[in-house]
């Protein structure tokens, strides 16, 4: 008589789970999550490089015009006081002098100017799986599309991470909160 061995089963995601099956050595779920995480570690990615440059300190920052109120959104960055601040390596998607126009962005901006919307999204994905910390453009994609909120709140995730702001996401978050529609320049 041979033991029967038992699967060990994965964690389900957060939610609510009505149905699991397995067909054709395939593992299948049927429900609602109500949470998401994504597993880093097992994606495998090549962590780019970090380079310390010491102490921030808000009070040091220029933030507006002599006289001018601060702006809303630096006012809990300012109150969070001075921290560590690091430069993370760079990766510019179309970055090749030879070919100025090879930005996968405004390439699949045309495309969708152009009625190719599938196209257009595929590109996208692709640029995100290749990048995956590439908020800045993730949220400059999310306004193109109309999403002002999801958009707004990436900019400003972007500004805690670098509230300095050298990718002007303060005028991003200021536009998207407005529900300004993304124009190219």
């Amino acid at each position: 008589m041979h033991a029967r061995r038992r699967a060990i089963q994965p964690p389900l995601p957060s939610g609510t789970s009505r149905k699991r099956w397995t067909y054709a050595r395939n593992e299948y779920l049927s429900g609602e999550i109500t949470a998401h995480r994504i597993d880093v570690p097992a994606l495998g990615l090549t962590p780019l490089r970090l380079e310390d440059h010491g102490v921030w300190d808000p009070d040091e920052e220029y933030w507006c015009e002599e006289g001018e109120p601060l702006p809303e959104w630096a006012l809990p960055v300012i109150a969070r006081g001075p921290r560590r601040e690091y430069e993370m390596e760079q990766v510019l998607p179309g970055d090749d002098s030879d070919d100025p126009d090879g930005d996968p962005i405004f390439q699949s901006n045309d495309l969708k100017d152009r009625g190719y919307f599938a196209g257009a999204q595929k590109m996208l994905m692709q640029l995100l799986d290749t990048d995956l910390r590439c908020m800045s453009g993730y949220g400059l994609c999310l306004w193109r599309l109309g999403k002002m909120t999801e958009a707004a709140g990436v900019f400003e995730r972007t500004l805690w991470l670098n509230p300095s702001d050298n990718q002007g996401e303060c005028f991003n978050l200021h536009w998207s909160r407005a529900g300004r529609a993304w124009e190219r320049d």
